[in-house]
């Protein structure tokens, strides 16, 4: 899996007529609606200050990043020769180490949103696989 989010990464960038959006953009997009819809005070405040330093999230060599990098958006063909990677709605242009940081940070968490102990205990015992692989 790590392999496979190498390779989306060495794909580059899209030429910018082509580019899905910058991440960050991808990511505010709910708050901007809202704040929009109907003001939503602390939001809308919140949204500002984001949209003042956003520019410094700008890289010289943005990736293609699919946001939400995990085993649950990873499926194996059969005999394991091919991985597809599907749920692109979080994809966007960015920084690579986002991308992967993202990844790493699920698996942190994983282990907590897990619905069934076993699932819990289960996540617990892999985590340090996963996040070196």
């Amino acid at each position: 899996m790590g392999a496979a989010h190498a390779e989306l990464h060495r794909l580059g960038s899209p030429p910018a007529d082509a580019r899905p959006g910058k991440v960050p953009d991808n990511w505010l997009r709910l708050a901007r609606h809202l704040t929009e819809s109907g003001g939503r005070g602390q939001l809308a405040a919140l949204l500002r200050k984001i949209e003042l330093v956003q520019d410094r999230l700008d890289v010289a060599d943005p990736v293609v990043c699919h946001g939400d990098f995990h085993p649950l958006n990873v499926l194996a063909a059969p005999g394991g020769s091919a991985l597809h990677v599907i749920d692109w709605t979080n994809a966007g242009v960015g920084e690579r180490h986002g991308d992967i940081a993202l990844t790493l940070l699920w698996f942190q968490i994983v282990a907590v949103a897990a619905p069934r102990p076993a699932d819990r205990v289960l996540m617990r015992v892999l985590r340090p696989r996963l996040q070196r692989a």
